[in-house]
């Protein structure tokens, strides 16, 4: 068989890796439900809740990005992937044009060809339980089709060298959680996980006893750490059979779920596509910078310039007209044709055009936006062929993140307002409390849950990877001292430079604040509906 071997400098620039075809994944929700059963469950007996989800973002992965990179083992081992080329027929072939034409790249940890499996991993990671039927099928696809495939290297002592910094990164995860009480923003880290404050000393003491008996056993991958903290006794972890009796296994599983996910984004150089019901990614709260990472430096003028009104106030509100309900309805022979509208081109040029510019976030926002959605309007043309998938109102808001660090500042954009000044919310939690920081900045297009259901075409992007020398300086300047009781910001530039941002009536109701980001306790239905973080 032949194929393109690449490496992380050859993707797309816009290259994503999916962590919802994990087959491990779990939205937040289904897994509190999972938990509060009385009898075990295992993802069997959810599967048909689980399905349409993943298959949801599994299409919305490749519609929002030019490349998506998949675990050579999801390719056979994830149902919403291998349903479509179990059998011959209009899906097949679909899936066999995306993977010619490179839109979706197997990714090889240690074989030499997408066909093979390496036997020394399936002890040692839960994704690896092959479905024999499909991976004998997905043999003869790779037999059929010259597809692209990526590893860190090809080079194998290279690649060696490669995989074992993504093991040894996840590793000390692990064996660090507890760092995160004392070297952390411990507040903003249990808002993320939706920690109760009852329950947050309780918390504290499990993080602690998970990092001293990850130590004291040598626990170093993600099928050791389900089995001791997650799983039910005697269960294989990709059965996934939580333990409602181990405590916090249902938090500690989505951490390490993303933690493992932005492994191979990161090694890659690329981005993780989080799904919209999962943690952030400042619930990993990376405190340290690695040395080499991280991009360029960046000022505070810079920050400023992000953050600025102007950016905001040509956005022109939609509507509420009708959009496709579900992206889980959407064929892949739909898909391409999806990705051949002069709308998809229109999109993925401006994201490329802001992911190489990241400072002309200000001058872009408008066109992003505009682009999007529509691109959503594409999507939702294929419902008038198909009079049996839904409409729903959609009503599209703009979020923008800043990290730094494991602190945050928002900009939050709603088309309730009246002016702008109504309309843009600026607000900040946590602290920075060391100068070399990683910074991270991502944008939203999500709906707003009026009192209208919201079609689920949310979308984001990390459009900016820095990093800042002066990280104390540079929050004091921005933030100031003084922060109103709603989280909005007084105090420094963006308080001052144009003027106090105040959170008025529309947007106490339509707006998400940033203390309240992924809190499972908000009542969303009145909130901006956001995708996760996607890095």
């Amino acid at each position: 068989m032949e194929f393109y071997a690449l490496e992380g400098d050859d993707l797309e620039n816009v290259a994503i890796v999916a962590q919802a075809v994990d087959n491990q994944w779990v939205s937040r929700a289904l897994l509190k439900q999972m938990l509060a059963t009385r009898a075990i469950q295992g993802l069997a007996d959810v599967e048909a809740i689980r399905t349409p989800v993943v298959r949801a973002e599994y299409i919305r992965s490749l519609i929002t990005s030019e490349q998506v990179v998949i675990n050579r083992a999801f390719m056979y081992n994830t149902q919403v992937i291998r349903q479509d080329y179990v059998h011959d027929g209009d899906d097949c072939n679909a899936l066999k044009d995306l993977l010619s034409g490179g839109v979706i790249v197997p990714y090889l940890y240690g074989e030499h060809s997408p066909d093979e499996v390496d036997t020394s991993l399936l002890p040692t990671d839960p994704g690896f339980t092959k479905n024999e039927e499909a991976f004998e099928r997905w043999k003869q696809i790779c037999r059929e089709v010259r597809m692209s495939c990526v590893r860190l290297s090809w080079t194998d002592a290279d690649n060696a060298q490669k995989t074992g910094v993504m093991r040894t990164r996840f590793n000390g995860w692990i064996r660090t959680l507890d760092l995160i009480i004392d070297q952390g923003n411990f507040e903003q880290f249990v808002r993320d996980v939706g920690i109760p404050a009852v329950k947050t000393s309780a918390f504290q003491r499990r993080l602690e006893e998970v990092s001293l008996t990850s130590n004291q056993k040598g626990i170093k991958s993600r099928e050791a750490f389900y089995r001791e903290f997650i799983v039910a006794p005697g269960t294989d972890p990709v059965d996934g059979k939580y333990d409602p009796s181990k405590e916090f296994s249902g938090e500690l599983k989505q951490l390490a779920d993303l933690s493992y996910a932005t492994n191979l984004p990161d090694a890659l150089g690329r981005y993780a596509l989080t799904p919209i019901d999962a943690l952030p990614r400042t619930a990993l709260q990376e405190i340290r910078v690695i040395h080499g990472e991280g991009g360029n430096v960046i000022t505070s003028e810079e920050l400023t310039q992000l953050l600025q009104r102007e950016a905001f106030s040509r956005i022109m509100a939609i509507q509420g007209e009708g959009f496709l309900k579900s992206l889980a309805s959407l064929t892949l022979s739909e898909v391409i044709d999806i990705r051949k509208s002069n709308e998809w081109d229109a999109y993925i040029g401006e994201l490329q055009a802001l992911l190489a510019s990241p400072l002309d976030f200000s001058a872009r926002l408008n066109g992003m936006f505009d682009r999007y959605v529509g691109l959503a309007r594409t999507i939702s043309s294929f419902v008038k062929e198909d009079r049996r998938r839904a409409l729903e109102h959609w009503m599209p808001a703009v979020t923008l993140v800043i990290n730094i660090g494991s602190a945050v500042i928002t900009a939050v954009w709603n088309p309730f307002g009246g002016g702008v000044a109504q309309q843009l919310v600026y607000g900040v939690v946590g602290n920075v409390t060391q100068d070399a920081l990683g910074v991270v900045a991502r944008v939203i297009i999500g709906g707003i849950a009026d009192k209208q259901a919201q079609a689920q075409l949310e979308t984001s992007v990390d459009f900016m990877r820095a990093r800042v020398t002066d990280a104390r300086a540079l929050w004091g300047e921005l933030v100031g001292t003084k922060q109103g009781a709603e989280g909005v910001m007084t105090g420094g530039r963006l308080g001052t430079a144009k003027g106090t941002v105040r959170a008025d009536e529309y947007a106490r109701r339509f707006v998400v604040r940033s203390q309240d980001l992924y809190d499972p306790n908000v009542n969303y239905a009145e909130d901006i509906q956001l995708v996760g973080v996607a890095i």
